[in-house]
């Protein structure tokens, strides 16, 4: 997903860093040496958005417009404490929308300036940055009344693009029938895993393990993909980040469409 206007930085007070560095020999004498986290200690959450809870994310008129497709981030669609249709193991959630109708009806509603967006979308991502450990969203894929073959793109991830852009991703694209594991350190490195059920019916807990020399990716609490590296540019993802979801039209998308989250959750490694 592409990232909106940043707003200023917030520090979480309770992690503290213990760095230490490290080397490796390449050939041909080539020395590289980086940067290892060794020591994180912060504070997990779970949130099953029963309120909007203003102590944890960043509030949501601040995202501004992101583009192509230009689309307005708006509160309005986000719905605290919703009913989760289908069959959840939760009865209320976060409900989050997009949909062309506000542009249309009022175009003026969907400009900041002299930028006018075509959609509105939903974005949320924490005040607080957060480095290593298990991020996990338990939800259902977007989905209209008629179908989950809707060109969309929902993701739970991490990011940061201050100095360097870091990225960690679970996605899904209406109609296509596969989990994207992506990261970003700064090149985009992607693996779709194939699915064996369809998202955007079914409600299932996809997560990511963030750690300083490895990423996992689970779905229900099975491992579908892994990756190993080093903490370097072109390696793991090294830098502490804000948690995102993300909820947004791609083009040709016409109508309106929602998903259904039951919870979102760190859990730092201890």
């Amino acid at each position: 997903y592409q990232r909106r206007v940043r707003g200023d930085m917030i520090f979480s007070s309770s992690i503290l860093f213990n760095s230490f560095f490290f080397c490796s020999l390449f050939l041909f004498s080539n020395l590289l040496c980086y940067q290892v986290n060794t020591k994180i200690k912060a504070s997990g959450f779970y949130d099953n958005f029963h309120t909007n809870r203003s102590d944890l994310w960043v509030p949501s008129q601040s995202y501004g417009i992101l583009h192509i497709p230009k689309t307005l981030m708006t509160p309005q669609n986000l719905h605290f404490n919703a009913t989760l249709e289908g069959t959840p193991k939760f009865e209320t959630g976060l409900v989050a929308l997009i949909s062309d109708e506000p542009c249309l009806s009022n175009p003026s509603a969907c400009c900041i300036g002299d930028d006018c967006a075509k959609y509105t979308g939903s974005h949320l991502e924490t005040q607080t940055e957060y480095l290593y450990g298990t991020f996990e969203m338990y939800s259902r894929a977007g989905h209209n009344a008629t179908s989950g073959d809707i060109p969309y793109l929902m993701c739970l991830a991490t990011y940061n693009s201050d100095p360097s852009h870091n990225e960690i991703d679970a996605c899904f694209h209406g109609g296509d029938v596969s989990m994207h594991c992506t990261y970003f350190s700064p090149d985009m490195k992607e693996h779709k895993y194939p699915l064996n059920f369809d998202s955007s019916k079914e409600y299932h807990v996809y997560a990511f393990k963030w750690q300083t020399e490895s990423l996992e990716w689970f779905i229900d609490g099975n491992l579908v993909y892994q990756v190993t590296g080093r903490p370097v540019q072109g390696g793991i993802p090294w830098e502490p980040s804000r948690v995102v979801i993300t909820f947004r039209p791609l083009e040709g998308f016409a109508g309106q469409a929602k998903i259904d989250i039951g919870y979102v959750s760190y859990t730092p490694i201890t």
